[in-house]
C-alpha cells in the first residue's frame, strides 16, 4: 500500500508524477487521490506539518477490516473424502452444489 502522507510531501514540493511514482513505487493513481484530497481541504505545506495522523487513516483507508460478512464455511474434509471417492465428482460441480445451498440468516454464501 502507498504511503500516502509521503507522496502527499513530494506533491507539496511541487514533484512531477513520474518522479512521485519513481520514488516511491507508487501508482498514479494514488498520486491523483492525494492530488485532489491536497486541493479538496486547501492543504498547503505549513498545513501538512500540523495535519494529524488519523487524517490519513480517514482518508486513505480501504475499510478491509470494517467488513463483518460471515461466510458459510463447508466442511473441507468431507469434500475431499466425496472427491476421492467419487471419480466423475469434481470440483466445478461441488462448488455449484456450495453456490445452490441457502445461506443461513446474517450469512453469505
Amino acid at each position: 500500500m502507498a504511503n500516502f502522507k509521503d507522496i502527499m510531501a513530494l506533491c507539496l514540493d511541487g514533484a512531477t508524477y513520474s518522479a512521485i511514482a519513481a520514488a516511491l513505487g507508487c501508482s498514479r493513481r494514488d498520486i491523483a487521490k492525494v492530488k485532489t484530497l491536497i486541493a479538496d481541504h486547501g492543504i498547503t505545506k505549513e498545513s501538512f506539518a500540523q495535519l494529524d495522523p488519523s487524517f490519513f487513516d480517514e482518508h486513505f483507508s480501504d475499510h478491509r477490516g470494517a467488513r463483518r460478512k460471515r461466510y458459510d464455511q463447508p466442511d473441507f474434509e468431507k469434500l475431499a473424502k466425496r472427491l476421492a471417492n467419487n471419480k466423475h465428482l469434481t470440483r466445478h460441480k461441488l462448488w455449484m452444489d456450495y453456490v445452490a445451498a441457502p445461506a443461513g440468516e446474517g450469512e453469505w454464501a
